[in-house]
């Protein structure tokens, strides 16, 4: 079940951000304006409160990664103010671009997350234990959560 759900996640991250790849490194690289946080975490938002189940996961993953990179860097006492200038700078623009390297920059940190703890588990489970699932661990053993988010 776990396996098929990440596999919709990967298919919904890449199905609404995928367009316009090129495009979209380009305008995030030659930008220079705005703050890509606060526009991701906009378009995350927007995506939480999608009707589609996928969409609203990945909306709520995206919104808990992009708010945290905002309150980590200390950038949230003019938060509003700052959605507000974002909001107001994208309209009439083609936000693809900007949706797309979103998007890239949330699927990567999940990989990178996904082979964290699949590198810990290896490191951190006794040879011949258990794992939370019951079945005996194995170092070598497919790690299909860690496949599931491979899109």
């Amino acid at each position: 079940m776990k396996r098929q759900t990440l596999a919709l996640l990967c298919g919904a991250i890449a199905a609404v951000m995928a367009p316009a790849a090129a495009q979209a490194a380009h305008t995030a690289h030659h930008a220079g304006t705005g703050d890509t946080d606060v526009r991701c975490l906009l378009f995350a938002m927007n995506m939480a409160s999608s009707q589609d189940q996928g969409a609203k996961t990945v909306g709520m993953l995206g919104m808990t990664y992009y708010m945290g990179r905002i309150d980590g860097a200390g950038h949230t006492a003019d938060l509003e103010q700052r959605m507000e200038a974002e909001i107001a700078a994208m309209k009439g623009q083609n936000v693809a671009p900007i949706a797309q390297a979103c998007g890239e920059t949330l699927q990567g940190r999940m990989r990178s997350i996904a082979a964290t703890g699949d590198q810990l588990q290896k490191k951190l489970a006794p040879q011949g234990a258990a794992t939370t699932d019951g079945a005996e661990a194995d170092p070598g053993a497919h790690d299909p959560l860690k496949a599931s988010i491979a899109c």
